[in-house]
């Protein structure tokens, strides 16, 4: 078979790995790679080839690279808290610069806790443990995550439109992960644990220089929002996926709809009277495309006339400015 890594060609006359053949073609790559791309589709480094192919290496410096890269790392930080707080339940939040805010739940991590986490995430990282993928049935993947105590995983794959799924075991702990994986878990080295209470941060590698964990990010009025966003979420009874898959089969989404409404109004209230009290002459509102600033404007500019305010709308969606 002949395969092509990054622009090199080479001829194979056995079936061969993805690591194997990068080892080969291109060996200066072979410390940075974390899986390769093969006609839009991500493969495994220990996926094995046995037909001609053309291939380019993924590292850290892409994105589906990092993307391997969290999920074993997520695999080795749950792998470790199991191992030191048997019961706990591992809530991963949402990202914070090049890293993902955790929580235990229904508990607020001490300083040493994190650093027995920490310990045992290095400890399960010298041990270069294998990550096995194997198939199970669906009804075998809920019935194992609802004995492990981890409902929203259940309830998340029963709603799965598939048979069967691939799942990842390590270290005796069996984990989904949808999409690629590395071949053990001595390929994540670089991470580093930052206590941001009531959790943590868990920071990836650097994407500039990947050899040495990223800086935290510090922002605390993106930190409180997301709290605030975590609060509603409580509100509405909706914290995840599998929670909104069941309020759409009971047919409640229409009242989800309607408290958030509220939710937004609000607070759109109080940010009205914060601009009053302050006096403010110009308020700005940024935001990417279709993430609904005009909505936001036009509702806002409601809120300032039940002040007494005679708001002006300045809508920059038309506006260019020539080269």
């Amino acid at each position: 078979m002949i395969v092509t890594v990054n622009g090199i060609n080479g001829t194979f006359e056995q079936p061969q790995t993805v690591r194997e053949i990068i080892s080969a073609l291109t060996p200066d790559a072979i410390d940075t790679a974390l899986g390769a791309l093969v006609a839009g589709t991500v493969m495994e480094l220990n996926h094995t080839i046995n037909h001609d192919m053309d291939m380019t290496t993924l590292s850290f410096a892409d994105e589906e690279g990092r993307r391997i890269y969290e999920r074993s790392l997520r695999f080795v930080f749950l792998l470790a808290v199991k191992r030191r707080f048997p019961d706990a339940q591992v809530r991963f939040e949402h990202s914070i610069g090049q890293g993902i805010y955790v929580r235990i739940i229904g508990h607020r991590l001490a300083a040493f806790e994190l650093h027995c986490i920490e310990n045992e995430m290095r400890d399960i990282v010298a041990q270069d443990i294998p990550f096995v993928r194997k198939r199970w049935s669906r009804e075998q993947a809920i019935d194992y995550f609802t004995e492990l105590n981890s409902p929203d995983k259940a309830r998340l794959l029963s709603y799965r439109p598939y048979s069967f799924f691939n799942v990842y075991e390590a270290g005796g702990m069996v984990e989904y992960f949808y999409g690629a994986m590395l071949p053990s878990t001595g390929y994540v080295k670089v991470f580093a644990l930052q206590q941001r209470s009531p959790g943590l941060v868990l920071l990836m590698p650097d994407r500039d220089q990947p050899t040495q964990p990223a800086q935290p990010m510090h922002a605390p009025k993106l930190m409180n929002t997301l709290a605030e966003s975590g609060y509603w979420c409580s509100v509405l009874g909706c914290v995840n996926v599998a929670d909104l898959n069941d309020l759409i089969a009971q047919g409640k989404l229409r009242d989800f709809i309607r408290v958030n409404e509220a939710l937004q109004d609000r607070s759109m209230a109080t940010i009205a009277d914060d601009i009053t009290e302050m006096g403010a002459r110009a308020i700005f509102i940024a935001g990417p495309s279709s993430s609904g600033k005009t909505t936001f404007a036009n509702r806002l500019s409601i809120h300032l006339r039940v002040n007494g305010l005679r708001p002006v709308i300045i809508s920059m969606d038309d506006f260019y400015s020539n080269r």
